[in-house]
């Protein structure tokens, strides 16, 4: 959720500064079949058009997949200013994820704190993320524990991979002469 406030802010900064969206277009991505994989494995597992997963079986591993799909597109083209942050950011929440079992942790004191309600199922689970207590977590430090009221809670993850796209944002929309007169 905070995402969806900071990237816009970043990019009327920009485009403010005489950036223009169009940059986007010159953008050398490389391997964007590993975004459309993961992409595709996400959207089987965590469907937002149902409560239940299409496919239901291995869903820890398929979001480790997935996510590692992600970190490899990331890794290959961290040409990109800020693309090395958000592999960062990934690598932190899949590193939490894989050590908690495919999921990421949230405890009930960090979601009473951002007053966010989520209905967890019988198990603990919801989506991509479990309740538990910290001292039943492992690498708490990476999981979900920052929590920002009413927007949620979040990880030292969430925080690299959003200044990683908000940099990569700014970077490409942004003029290359002004980027120049900054560094002058």
């Amino acid at each position: 959720m905070l995402k969806l406030l900071i990237i816009p802010i970043v990019i009327i900064i920009a485009l403010l500064q005489g950036g223009s969206l169009q940059r986007f277009a010159t953008l050398e991505l490389r391997w964007l079949s590993l975004v459309f994989g993961s992409l595709v494995l996400q959207l089987l597992i965590f469907t937002p058009f149902r409560n239940v997963a299409l496919i239901t079986t291995a869903v820890p591993w398929l979001h480790i997949a997935s996510m590692l799909l992600l970190v490899g597109w990331l890794l290959l083209n961290r040409h990109i200013p800020g693309l090395i942050w958000m592999a960062a950011g990934l690598l932190c929440n899949l590193i939490a994820i894989s050590a908690n079992q495919g999921y990421m942790p949230v405890t009930a004191e960090a979601l009473r704190s951002a007053s966010i309600v989520i209905p967890f199922d019988a198990a603990g689970i919801y989506h991509n993320s479990v309740l538990l207590p910290a001292e039943q977590t492992r690498l708490w430090l990476l999981t979900d524990i920052l929590p920002i009221p009413y927007a949620g809670v979040y990880s030292i993850g969430d925080v690299l991979l959003t200044f990683g796209i908000a940099l990569a944002c700014y970077r490409t929309i942004r003029p290359a002469s002004t980027l120049a007169q900054a560094s002058a």
